[in-house]
């Protein structure tokens, strides 16, 4: 297991015991219905912790993509438990609030939508500025353009990619030019393959809806 992982699954063991210990309370108080709600809204947390250790598991974005389609649902049906939590304290119920439900996991993915396109957007404008950077032989910004590559694959979850560009961060600072040109074949054939597979995923999630990633105007 990746050290990664340890937090989520400690913050996931905190939550669920949370959970439990409110819907116990709950089986003793049945007129207190936010005991339950709130234990709902624990559980969820803590199902959605463990799908991220499962996410930080993985060494593909393919591999990846299952946790991360598991995350969306469990954070619309969990932000429902809680806009419910919520309802039931202040003692307030609206009967639109499946419509507060699509306000928050259209938005979800949305947003993963945006975060698709802004990784690949990033990831082509760092390579055409590291193949420069080795053109004209400078090492400094080899380094600093394998640099950010590294941190923007490691954000989509794109652990070979990642791992290639430290070896040219590695290799830049060296000077090392021949081997770098070599590791740039290998990152471009990566990427592509990397870029398919999110293009495919960017076309599921507009299957959600066709205000899906519009954002507000």
């Amino acid at each position: 297991m990746k050290a990664v992982s340890i937090p989520a699954l400690v913050m996931a063991g905190i939550t669920f015991y949370l959970g439990f210990h409110y819907l116990l309370l709950y089986v003793k108080r049945r007129d207190h219905r936010e005991y339950l709600t709130f234990a709902l809204t624990c559980l969820f947390m803590s199902l959605y912790d463990v799908l991220c250790a499962g996410l930080y598991q993985a060494t593909s974005v393919r591999e990846g993509l299952p946790w991360e389609r598991l995350q969306i649902a469990t954070l619309g049906v969990g932000s429902l438990s809680f806009l419910w939590f919520i309802s039931d304290y202040a003692s307030y119920r609206r009967r639109n609030v499946l419509n507060a439900l699509s306000m928050v996991t259209l938005p979800a993915a949305a947003f993963q939508r945006e975060l698709i396109a802004t990784f690949l957007g990033e990831a082509e404008k760092g390579l055409a500025d590291l193949e420069s950077a080795v053109v004209n032989r400078d090492g400094l910004r080899v380094k600093q353009h394998a640099h950010r590559i590294k941190g923007s694959s490691a954000n989509a979850g794109a652990q070979r990619l990642q791992e290639i560009a430290s070896e040219i961060e590695e290799i830049g600072d060296r000077g090392d030019f021949g081997s770098v040109q070599e590791k740039l074949v290998e990152f471009k054939a990566g990427f592509e393959k990397v870029r398919r597979d999110l293009e495919q995923y960017a076309k599921r999630l507009e299957s959600l809806g066709p205000d899906v990633g519009q954002g507000p105007h």
